[in-house]
């Protein structure tokens, strides 16, 4: 019985020793780093565009272990968000003349945001929405970062294209 007990303390020292090594990124580190991030028109036309670029350039930084894609927040909607940080960080990317085309969408990303930041991600939900800048001040993107931020209290960053 005592070879058992040292055998399961061994396995958790070593289990802590591994976890001690590990640095996990936070939101204030992921919002630096899609910040620094370019992103040209021309080349990233559609949203899902947008996604793998951010997903590529996060996959490529350092601390940035378990980054997925369209990844299942659960929940009976099965929604996914466009992507997600070590289960703890949620991204929703969306582009501005989408939103500002049509009301139906925005109110949809209110709705995907209130249930990410609910079933998962508390207040660890970025809604990221990339445009022209001409589109920054627009009265809808206004509103939308108004609810989001003062409202839902989580993250909306407004990436314009270079």
């Amino acid at each position: 019985m005592d070879d058992l007990f040292k055998k399961a303390g061994s396995i958790i020292k070593s289990f802590k020793e591994g976890l001690a090594g590990i640095v996990s990124v936070n939101l204030f580190d992921v919002i630096k780093d899609i910040e620094e991030l370019n992103i040209y028109s021309r080349n990233y036309p559609a949203e899902r565009d947008c996604e793998e670029l951010i997903l590529k350039h996060l996959r490529a930084k350092s601390g940035y272990n378990n980054v997925h894609h369209q990844f299942s927040v659960g929940g009976n909607l099965a929604l996914k968000i466009d992507i997600d940080i070590d289960e703890r960080i949620g991204i929703e990317i969306k582009l501005a003349e989408q939103l500002i085309e049509s009301a139906s969408n925005a109110q949809r990303l209110i709705g995907q945001a209130l249930y990410y930041s609910k079933r998962k991600y508390q207040n660890n939900v970025i809604i990221l929405i990339i445009g022209l800048l001409k589109f920054k001040n627009d009265p809808m993107i206004k509103e939308l970062k108004s609810i989001i931020e003062d409202d839902l209290g989580l993250t909306f960053i407004y990436k314009a294209f270079k």
